[in-house]
């Protein structure tokens, strides 16, 4: 036997800022045994390998040493850090998850555990797992303008590499730049539209999404962002496409109760500046329950983000309107559409799984609208008179 140190877990509070917390029992600590020791931040861990014992057989844990959680308060999960998340030897290095573990895991009604940051969440339980308030992967446009103001990143949903290349980049020129496409998961996203439309041999071509979707991945993964629209005139930059919504898996070997919300969707595409095109919107990323019984009564969202608006030029520089963050219904998100030429793809939802083609315009293009996530459920399920889900659950 090995003797490690247990150190005491910061989290972060609603507003991103790192803080303690009087209930340290929000990430995984471990039951510590009785001992003389007068340092209780040590403890005991057996040499065997760390056990690997769901369905995605590269999240592995230490479960046995859990304990019941409870997260008494809202929170904000920083994936990127080891200190919100398990950490070695509980789990071995470089874990590509944060994972989260007790015996029972609760969230309350009334609140949100919102997950941030580079890795997916992962949520264990060696007996049952409820949720009654909100758990919230989903990324966000900070603020609507200018176009490359601040976005919120979902667990994981800005920096998957395995998301295939698009087709076809947005063309610049000082005319009015193309738009970029939507970010493709489940089903595809919006084409990008063209700028400086009328002027067919100068025409700025916006950009094409891959060909394929992966509407049953093997592995848990976040979505895929959005791609960015083209430059323009006087410097203009086109909108950044909207990071996808993130990844989050939520096993438990007894069962599983939802009657709250999870959310994993894309966010808006920016609008473009002067002459520039607008961002596509980024993908829905997953959502992955696994337990013998999963019990649906709640919401589960994993939708994409609408495209952003081009921008134009008329007395100085007028921005794009961005698209709208990923609805928490199964209706589609908008693209951003003010009083300009242009109007961007609205998002895939349940009501229509594709990303929205943006609109082609005499100045700049609009962005394409992100199409779908991916809800998956691993194990016998029940889905109760209010359950709301968008897209389409898969069941195993």
């Amino acid at each position: 036997m090995k003797s490690f140190p247990l150190a005491a877990p910061a989290l972060s509070s609603p507003s991103g800022r790192p803080r303690r917390s009087a209930y340290a029992g929000l990430v995984l600590l471990l039951a510590l045994p009785a001992c003389s020791d007068p340092e209780p931040e040590f403890f005991d861990l057996p040499a065997d390998p760390i056990p690997c014992e769901f369905q995605y057989r590269d999240v592995c844990l230490h479960l046995s040493y859990a304990v019941a959680r409870r997260f008494s308060e809202s929170i904000t999960i920083d994936t990127s850090l080891d200190d919100d998340c398990a950490r070695p030897p509980l789990v071995a290095e470089g874990s590509p998850y944060c994972i989260v573990a007790g015996t029972t895991l609760e969230i309350p009604a009334d609140v949100t555990v919102r997950a941030i940051g580079t890795r997916p969440l992962v949520l264990l339980a060696s007996q049952t797992i409820t949720i009654d308030g909100t758990l919230d992967v989903s990324s966000s446009r900070e603020v609507v303008i200018p176009p490359q103001a601040a976005e919120a990143i979902g667990a994981g949903g800005g920096t998957y590499k395995g998301c295939q290349s698009f087709r076809r980049a947005p063309e610049g020129r000082p005319a009015g730049g193309g738009a970029g496409a939507g970010g493709t998961f489940a089903a595809l996203g919006g084409a990008g539209g063209d700028g400086n439309y009328e002027d067919i041999p100068a025409r700025d071509l916006g950009g094409l999404t891959p060909f394929d979707p992966e509407p049953a991945p093997t592995l848990l993964r976040p979505g895929c962002r959005g791609q960015d629209g083209a430059g323009a005139a006087l410097g203009a930059r086109g909108g950044r496409g909207g990071p996808a919504g993130g990844a989050v898996y939520v096993a438990a070997k007894a069962g599983i109760t939802i009657n709250g919300t999870i959310a994993a969707n894309g966010a808006g595409g920016m609008g473009g500046g002067a002459q520039a095109g607008g961002g596509g919107g980024g993908s829905g990323g997953m959502i992955s329950l696994e337990a013998p019984t999963v019990a649906r009564n709640g919401k589960l969202f994993a939708n994409g983000g609408g495209g952003g608006e081009g921008g134009i030029f008329a007395a100085g520089e007028v921005l794009g309107e961005s698209g709208a963050d990923g609805r928490q219904d199964t209706m589609f998100a908008a693209g951003g559409a003010s009083a300009l030429p242009g109007k961007g793809g609205d998002g895939g939802a349940r009501s229509r799984p594709g990303g929205e083609d943006g609109t082609f315009t005499n100045e700049a293009g609009a962005g394409g609208g992100g199409g779908i996530g991916v809800i998956r459920v691993l194990g016998a399920t029940t889905l109760g008179p209010a359950a709301v889900e968008s897209p389409a659950v898969t069941v195993n």
